[in-house]
């Protein structure tokens, strides 16, 4: 029997695919094509197989249509000659002169001044405070201490020009891709009105300064503000913390430590007695669950608090990091109904960048459209110069990308090994990307330098990458090229410029030790390098078990070290990238208890697309994995 024909698969081809993008799918299972993807009118994954929900069209059913009576066409949301439902006008009956933001994202501004004609999201009272969503807290930025006198006059963009920043998600990538060129995310952010819109005569009283800006407003709470801040947790319900800023920044404090500072010790802050039960390390974010105790009311509730600790000093964060840290922000289900606090040391910037991304991420999953311009303006009526930066203004667009493009990847450590039986008849992921030869590994100190098997006149400068990088650990997964060798037999010593190599001893698990001598600094370098002669014989990957032992040794000589990690092959890629790839998806799992092997191996390809471009090299990733966790389901290697 031949193949089946374009668009048909299974037992005797008798199914079809008409999910997938020019019927292009596989002939065994039907799993669409994964470059090309699905069609318009159908819901991403990889069968394409689920057409949208009733009022919903378009890529991914992102969009909503709001046609009178009946639904829409679900490829491209054409509506019948019925028209439009009030309010609402165009092909596909979703567009409206302003999106309507989600009623529980809001800021409450207690400014003592404030213009009723001016609209705003929510108004309350500064004695009273009932809130949803997400509240602002923090006091005048102290790096920009500008104290402005009346108002500030600056020009609002017209109907018209704001319209013009409304993006369908469909289109996203294409006009960040736009707005990339010649500045235009810098030339757009210049448009954003700057400064205060009211006059602000109470807030510059000294007095009230710590405590300007929103919900009962604290920065990051100061010494003399910690018991106000824990006052208003308890009063307003709240049950998760946001922490997007270090307590301390280039030898600068920037925010008081408010949380117990030993786990299972308790604090006292005034009526409240404060007890941290957990606090965890993950790789871009520290974890920490805090039970609140009120001496008067003889109750207590859970806080999670959530520390960002993935923002540099200066610049932003990758937005991978930033989305899978919103991620677990909000996958977190908590005990009480109030709002959840976010705060940075400020409360422009980060905590600006932050609240647009999660507010316009769940807008845009309702309404099918992305206006981050309105959504910064409408958050600076409230809160001036909210989103400090043109390179923070870029960053909303890209999380909300990868939020809307990018699924989440991650697997619970205890779901991997089911995860993986379910899948054992479907397609795996594969992706692609990478450039860059050093990457940084998720464990603190952990570095691995990628390179190939040098050449007669390269010799000495790997031995020089190997001292500059202070590098004691190499990895040769091919034996390498015999006219340049990289040490000779058994104490007999290699010798050229600056270097000398001796061998020293070699065992039987394909490990063997040198010496490296610096002539000018008069430095001797103990190094350890690990073999892989099983591997050596095909360019397959070897047994799963075979790789497992081979990272286990090299991992437990890091450990007695804390050095960089040097990975030889011959061409620098194609056995190397997998070794890197299934370090950092190990590791990461011993830090994060999950797996996300697709997100590891596209960052690493993000880099060097040379890296696992086989897709027998992605699977054989789960397979290492599986193997390990079947073994001992508590072993993190």
């Amino acid at each position: 029997m031949g193949e089946c024909d374009l668009g048909y698969f299974g037992l005797n081809c008798s199914q079809s695919c008409p999910g997938c993008v020019s019927n292009d799918c596989d002939k065994i299972d039907g799993s669409c094509n994964i470059v090309s993807g699905c069609e318009t009118g159908y819901v991403t994954g990889p069968y394409c197989d689920q057409e949208c929900d009733d009022w919903y069209f378009g890529m991914n059913c992102t969009n909503k249509c709001n046609c009178l009576k009946e639904v829409c066409k679900k490829s491209n949301g054409k509506c019948s000659a019925k028209g439009c439902q009030k309010g609402w006008y165009g092909f596909a009956c979703n567009k409206d002169h302003k999106i309507t933001l989600t009623t529980e994202d809001f800021y409450i501004n207690v400014d003592s001044a404030q213009d009723s004609a001016t609209p705003k999201p929510s108004l309350a009272s500064k004695k009273e405070i009932k809130t949803k969503g997400i509240e602002v807290i923090d006091a005048y930025q102290e790096e920009h201490e500008e104290e402005e006198e009346g108002n500030v006059y600056y020009n609002i963009p017209s109907e018209q020009s704001i319209i013009q920043h409304k993006i369908p998600i469909a289109d996203l990538k294409k006009v960040i891709i736009e707005k990339r060129k010649e500045d235009g995310f810098k030339n757009e952010y210049e448009f954003l009105p700057k400064g205060l819109a009211h006059v602000h005569t109470e807030g510059s009283k000294e007095e009230n300064k710590v405590k300007n800006r929103f919900l009962t407003t604290w920065p990051c709470p100061k010494k003399n503000t910690i018991k106000d801040f824990w006052q208003m947790v308890w009063q307003e319900k709240v049950g998760k913390i946001v922490m997007v800023t270090k307590l301390e920044e280039e030898r600068r404090k920037k925010c008081e430590q408010y949380w117990p500072k030993t786990v299972h010790k308790a604090t006292m802050v005034d009526n409240f007695r404060l007890t941290m039960t957990e606090e965890q390390y993950h790789t871009v974010y520290v974890y920490r669950l805090i039970i609140v105790h009120n001496k008067t009311k003889k109750q207590e509730r859970q806080v999670h608090h959530y520390h960002f600790t993935e923002w540099p000093d200066h610049g932003v964060p990758d937005s991978v990091k930033l989305v899978k840290f919103y991620r677990k922000v909000k996958s977190k289900k908590c005990d009480v109904i109030g709002p959840m606090v976010v705060h940075c040391s400020a409360g422009v910037g980060r905590t600006g960048t932050f609240i647009a991304v999660d507010a316009l991420y769940e807008n845009s999953r309702k309404v099918g459209i992305i206006d981050v311009f309105e959504y910064v303006q409408m958050m600076r009526k409230d809160r001036m110069n909210m989103i400090q930066t043109h390179e923070q203004y870029e960053v909303v667009f890209e999380a909300l990308l990868e939020l809307l493009t990018v699924p989440d990847t991650s697997i619970q450590k205890n779901d991997f090994c089911g995860h993986i039986q379910n899948q054992d008849n479907k397609t795996l992921p594969k992706n692609r990307t990478m450039y860059s030869e050093e990457f940084q590994g998720y464990a603190i100190g952990s570095k691995v330098v990628v390179t190939q098997c040098p050449l007669v006149e390269t010799v000495i400068d790997f031995w020089t990458m190997i001292y500059d990088h202070g590098s004691r650990i190499i990895v040769l997964l091919d034996p390498g090229n015999t006219d340049a060798p990289l040490w000779l037999e058994k104490k007999e010593m290699l010798q050229f410029d600056d270097f000398r190599i001796i061998k020293e001893t070699e065992n039987a698990q394909e490990e063997l030790h040198l010496t490296l001598h610096h002539t000018k600094s008069k430095e001797q370098i103990s190094i350890n390098v690990f073999t892989a002669n099983e591997w050596n014989i095909t360019n397959a990957p070897p047994p799963p078990e075979y790789m497992i032992d081979l990272l286990q040794r090299v991992k437990t000589c890091w450990e007695t070290q804390k050095v960089p990690i040097t990975v030889v092959c011959s061409d620098g890629c194609s056995k190397s990238g997998l070794f890197v790839a299934l370090k950092l998806i190990l590791e990461k799992m011993q830090i994060d208890e999950e797996i996300d092997i697709f997100q590891v191996v596209r960052e690493l390809q993000t880099r060097r697309p040379e890296f696992l471009v086989e897709f027998d090299q992605y699977e054989f990733c789960y397979k290492c994995v599986r193997v390990l966790l079947e073994e001992d389901p508590n072993d993190s290697l």
